[in-house]
């Protein structure tokens, strides 16, 4: 087992690699970038220590989230000048395998700190608890003018160092000194409130329309998450609420941006799955609508895209991990919802069937076409389509065949329109 170095600078190299070698008689692997230094990591796990000079690239953070990702645990040496180790220290957090030196040191306090962290590391078990933080993407945090809520950077494995406290402001020159990273933690009991305030920031002044395709995706992953992370941890309580109204938005801001054929090309990677299948279902069922034999209205928009974030929840709690069961969950999300007020009853409907099938095989209630809710037959084969297309590659779908195997089933009543509505939203 050898070290890793990291730094641009061949003189530093030099010097890093001379102290490893006098202690492990190993050669240090070198790495110029961050970049490198994953690549390195990828092939050999087991270095014994890893050396990165500072200023920090702005690769770094998708090396520590590698090494996060994969429960790699490398004892981590930061090194700066005497005039930099100030922010260093500000960055990088206090723990027992992490340290912080100035390089201008003389040999023998680089060795003994390098000695200390390998001593360290030999004792030290990797069987931490899981982190309890969450992580937004920095730049959902520009042109905010104030931090909501404490905010953390991840510098390595389970430690968090916070970098900005609640109500601290926040501007440009701040935020580039942590270019080098792609994300903000907060404590993940403040995550759905620290993302309400970040997402209603972004989308003040009706500007939501103005947004891109890709951002209100941004937006509405981030928006789910909280809504149901929140769920999850409270119950749906009023912060939810404005969560689930923010995602309503979100979704009939980008159905009149784009069709869903287009959409849909995107495969757009969006996690957690769910959240995929939930914008999905609703986008592909108000392609639908315009389609059917009634005549569709705001209302009904609404009921869809309702039905689509919330036709699960009765599944919770389990972070996004719980499979599907024929467990009474339509009537536990039931149970759930009835914290809405004026919820439209059609909702509830469309809930409560949106597992029964046309001849009669589905649960809860075993309902055949003919007593299944006209509006949650068409959310059935909403369903169920979307359900193929998550499963499936982008590049494998051929919406021909899924159709065709979707006719099968739905040939009777509200689901053989629904079928045509399908072909027809797609442009079939």
């Amino acid at each position: 087992m050898n070290g890793l170095i990291i730094s641009d600078s061949a003189p530093l190299q030099m010097r890093f690699s001379a102290s490893l070698w006098q202690i492990t008689k190993q050669p240090a692997d070198l790495a110029s970038s961050s970049r490198h230094a994953l690549d390195l990591v990828k092939t050999n796990k087991n270095y014994q220590i890893m050396i990165c000079t500072y200023p920090l690239d702005q690769h770094i953070q998708e090396l520590f989230d590698y090494l996060v990702t994969n429960n790699i645990s490398i004892p981590v040496l930061f090194t700066a000048s005497n005039q930099d180790l100030a922010l260093l220290y500000h960055l990088i957090p206090k723990s027992k395998n992490v340290s912080v030196i100035s390089y201008e040191k003389d040999e023998t306090v680089i060795t003994n700190t390098i000695n200390r962290l390998l001593r360290i590391q030999n004792k030290t078990s990797t069987d931490l608890p899981p982190p309890k933080y969450k992580k937004i993407k920095i730049n959902f945090f520009k042109n905010i003018p104030l931090a909501s809520h404490d905010l953390y950077i991840q510098c390595f494995e389970h430690f968090f160092q916070k970098i900005f406290s609640a109500s601290q402001p926040l501007n440009d020159a701040l935020l580039d000194r942590y270019s080098g990273y792609k994300y903000f933690y907060v404590k993940l009991n403040d995550f759905p409130a620290a993302s309400y305030h970040l997402i209603k920031a972004q989308t003040k002044d009706d500007s939501l329309t103005q947004e891109s395709e890709s951002m209100q995706t941004e937006l509405f992953i981030l928006a789910y998450h909280s809504l149901y992370l929140g769920i999850c941890q409270f119950g749906l309580n009023q912060l939810s609420i404005k969560l689930l109204e923010t995602c309503r938005r979100i979704i009939t801001s980008l159905a009149l941006k784009t069709t869903l054929k287009n959409y849909l090309k995107n495969d757009w990677d969006i996690e957690p799955t769910q959240a995929k299948h939930s914008l999905y279902l609703a986008l592909v069922s108000l392609s639908m609508l315009p389609h059917m034999s009634f005549t569709a209205n705001k209302k009904h928009q609404d009921i869809f895209i309702l039905a689509s974030l919330l036709y699960d929840i009765g599944q919770l709690p389990g972070e996004f991990k719980s499979p599907p069961n024929e467990t009474p969950h339509p009537q536990n999300t039931l149970d759930l919802i009835k914290a809405i007020d004026n919820l439209p009853s059609e909702i509830e409907k469309i809930i409560l069937q949106h597992h029964e099938e046309s001849d009669g095989s589905g649960f809860p209630m075993g309902l055949k076409h003919n007593m299944i809710n006209p509006l949650a037959q068409i959310f059935i084969v909403a369903r169920r389509f979307t359900e193929s297309i998550c499963n499936l590659g982008q590049d494998d779908i051929d919406y021909h065949i899924v159709i065709e195997s979707l006719e099968q089933y739905y040939h009777q009543g509200y689901f053989k329109l629904a079928i045509e509505a399908l072909k027809n939203g797609l442009g079939e």
